[in-house]
């Protein structure tokens, strides 16, 4: 019987490290000792178990696990069936369609008759028929996928890719985008658990932090209103007067896309000292 809530999360790969951050971010105190793939979170009195990252949906789906991050490419090629709960912004990629680009590409006819490798063979069989293709071949590719071109194994590939650069050192060119995928904090169908909804609540912070920072500027008293009307952040600017009487000084987190255009408007309108910061947590609204 289980007795604790069960986490998964990529044991290794290119996303390891950054869902591992973030975890550790949410203050998810995690041990791993050598090469077991499992320890216990002590202050959430949770399981956490590092598994590939295609086995997490499947995992997911049976119960075995309570909750796991993985791929949207990889929920979506297993056919699990889970609940998604939250996109985190790292890991993305796209799944795209390549092959040789010294060979003429008129549209994805071009590939009946053709031999089309992957990792991913539902969801580019899916995507193949869907685009009526009929006639091709899939291959099924654990690793390595690119390179099957240049052996002359198969004509084309479908593969995730975050640049591109790796198929085109391959003299692959990308011939049509099938998906794009992120990492995504997942749970079985219907399941509720306390622990879940903690954490949930902590990446949120997590990444609004990540996402936001602090600025601050001194600004003349007769500059307040429009000031605040262009500083609108998360909320109302704070607004604290300065002992000259004559100059206040400015608080508010703000989006940090908007930073250096604001930063532009604030020194047009003779904002001094103007600084910012980074958030490492913040709270939604």
């Amino acid at each position: 019987m289980i007795t604790r809530e069960r986490l998964a999360i990529p044991k290794k790969g290119r996303v390891y490290e950054q869902v591992m951050n973030l975890m550790v971010e949410s203050g998810l105190q995690l041990k791993r000792r050598g090469r077991l793939d499992f320890c216990v979170c002590e202050s959430l009195g949770i399981e956490v178990y590092f598994l590939p990252a295609k086995d997490i949906p499947n995992a997911v789906a049976s119960g075995a696990i309570h909750y796991g991050v993985t791929g949207i490419d990889l929920i979506q090629n297993s056919h699990a069936q889970v609940d998604t709960h939250l996109n985190l912004g790292i890991g993305r990629a796209r799944m795209v369609l390549a092959s040789p680009e010294a060979k003429p590409y008129k549209d994805i006819s071009s590939l009946n008759g053709k031999r089309i490798g992957s990792s991913y063979t539902a969801l580019a069989e899916n995507f193949l028929k869907e685009n009526g293709v009929k006639d091709y071949k899939m291959v099924h590719f654990d690793g390595s996928v690119e390179i099957q071109v240049a052996l002359g194994v198969v004509d084309a590939i479908v593969d995730i890719t975050e640049t591109g650069s790796s198929l085109a050192a391959n003299n692959l060119e990308i011939r049509e985008t099938i998906l794009t995928s992120e990492m995504v904090l997942i749970s079985s169908k219907g399941y509720e658990g306390d622990v879940l909804d903690i954490l949930l609540k902590r990446i949120k912070r997590v990444m609004r932090g990540r996402s936001h920072v602090m600025l601050k500027f001194n600004i003349s008293n007769d500059l307040i209103e429009k000031a605040c009307s262009l500083s609108h952040g998360m909320s109302s600017p704070t607004v604290n007067h300065l002992a000259d009487g004559d100059w206040a000084a400015l608080e508010v987190a703000i989006d940090k896309k908007e930073l250096h255009s604001l930063m532009d408007q604030l020194i047009q309108m003779g904002a001094k000292g103007i600084l910012s910061h980074s958030l490492s947590l913040c709270a939604p609204d």
